[in-house]
């Protein structure tokens, strides 16, 4: 008999009544045939008898109404099994198709698509529940399920930085249908897009897709003003300028004396501040500054020149 449709545990029902139809060929009319499950118990087999012993047991026949014309009959219970593995849940990435796939040498397959697919592989495009019933040699069936989700590398669409801080910030902005996880070293993943306490200098964003996707990496800079700067010639700290900030060309930066009076103005991708004004050397003290960004962004601080 076949196991029980998606078990496939060597158990399942076996009907008494067929099974008494095929022993003892041409008996009299008057003759009951009782099955059990050994020679020595005399309560007889229900007509629908769930096998004890996984995949095979011995059972026997045997005349109840009529003595000693009749030997017993042992009888093999086989539960024809086979294993197509536990339930699947892959994943479509993005517009990417994928196959689903049970081993070959089965007599028929049937899945339960539009229109219904007859072999043992099918390309998928589209998320949604997916199963093929599968016919073996001796007409038994096993079923087995897909349940497909759609997920997708995401698109990183800003970083959001608060910098010239003490306690430097980056907040990830990531698109897609998938469930992300993010990072800004490549190892250490974490479910919060934001990652405070950074170090000024160029970092990298990494959205990992939990679902194996892709990771998308993006470019960062956390930016610092100098605090100081020492314009003495040496070709150290000559000139006062913002590290990285030359990545964002269209900045411009002011620099003013503590009058609020205007020293200098350049763009970030020109060269510093080489402490004069004039052609005239300023003294040495504090003096402020002011950096636009091109979304509006203001910043203001203050450093030393130090001669």
């Amino acid at each position: 008999f076949c196991d029980v449709v998606g078990a496939q545990d060597g158990l399942t029902t076996f009907d008494m009544n067929f099974i008494k139809s095929q022993v003892y060929q041409n008996l009299p009319s008057n003759y009951t045939v009782g099955l059990f499950d050994s020679l020595s118990n005399p309560v007889e087999l229900p007509n629908n008898y769930i096998n004890l012993n996984p995949f095979e047991q011995v059972i026997y026949a045997k005349i109840i109404n009529i003595q000693n014309c009749y030997m017993p009959i042992a009888i093999i219970l086989r539960v024809t099994t086979f294993d197509l593995g536990t339930d699947e849940n892959p994943i479509i990435c993005g517009t990417n198709s994928i196959v689903l796939s049970v081993p070959n040498g089965f007599d028929a397959y049937s899945w339960n698509t539009t229109p219904v697919q007859t072999s043992s592989q099918i390309s998928i495009t589209t998320p949604g529940n997916y199963s093929v019933t599968i016919t073996n040699s001796s007409g038994c069936t096993a079923t087995k399920l897909f349940t497909v989700a759609l997920s997708e590398e995401a698109t990183i669409t800003d970083i959001i930085v608060n910098d010239f801080s003490n306690n430097n910030t980056a907040q990830i902005i990531a698109t897609g249908s998938g469930t992300y996880e993010y990072s800004i070293d490549g190892i250490t993943y974490q479910e919060s897009n934001l990652f405070t306490n950074l170090e000024h200098g160029t970092h990298t964003a990494y959205v990992k897709d939990t679902k194996g996707c892709g990771i998308t990496p993006k470019d960062f800079q956390i930016l610092d003003a100098p605090k100081f700067f020492t314009p003495n010639g040496d070709g150290q700290n000559d000139l006062w300028f913002v590290p990285l900030l030359a990545l964002q060309p269209r900045t411009t930066i002011s620099i003013f004396d503590r009058y609020g009076k205007l020293i200098y103005n350049f763009r970030a991708n020109q060269n510093g501040w080489n402490g004069t004004f004039g052609g005239f050397e300023l003294p040495a003290t504090d003096y402020w500054y002011v950096i636009t960004f091109i979304n509006g962004r203001i910043v203001r601080g203050h450093f030393s020149l130090i001669r």
